[in-house]
């Protein structure tokens, strides 16, 4: 009669540990780059609509004289529509949170846009507020063209206002 093998049909407790220490390690370099990746994207994502919004505002400054009025949050000023064939920034969540809101020029101030927060959609912190103001800016929250004040970061479309 032939002896047979043993068939083994499960893994050790030290293999399971070493996956598991592994995975482990692969997690703690992984996810930290991931996640600051994903900072970097949403900043940049924002500093380009603040761009292509005050690039609308301009033009229309330039073939009009007149700045944009004043509308409500998260309403694309309709004289400043035709800039925008592709796709509204108003009409979505800023990739930081928040959402935009266009503030036309006053007798005291030249215009802005404002990124406030809503029910549910709060401002990006201080940090990645930061971030976007070394993108934007002179990276200073109170000082340049990019600034936040208490609940709201404002980015001022003419500069030393």
């Amino acid at each position: 009669m032939k002896m047979f093998a043993a068939i083994r049909s499960a893994f050790s407790l030290v293999e399971v540990l070493i996956v598991v220490v592994v995975i482990g390690i692969l997690a703690a370099v992984v996810v930290p780059n991931t996640i600051l990746a994903g900072d970097t994207a949403r900043v940049t994502a924002t500093a380009q609509d603040l761009r292509a919004i005050e690039s609308a505002v301009v033009a229309y400054k330039n073939k009009t004289g007149l700045w944009p009025r004043d509308v409500n949050r998260a309403m694309l000023p309709p004289e400043i529509a035709e800039y925008f064939t592709m796709s509204d920034p108003f009409g979505k969540t800023v990739p930081l949170g928040g959402v935009y809101d266009y503030d036309g020029a006053t007798s005291s101030r030249g215009p802005r846009i404002s990124i406030r927060g809503s029910a549910g959609n709060p401002i990006p912190n201080d940090a990645t507020t930061l971030k976007l103001d070394e993108e934007m800016d002179d990276g200073v929250l109170t000082s340049g063209r990019l600034r936040k004040s208490g609940g709201t970061i404002e980015y001022y479309l003419v500069p030393g206002d």
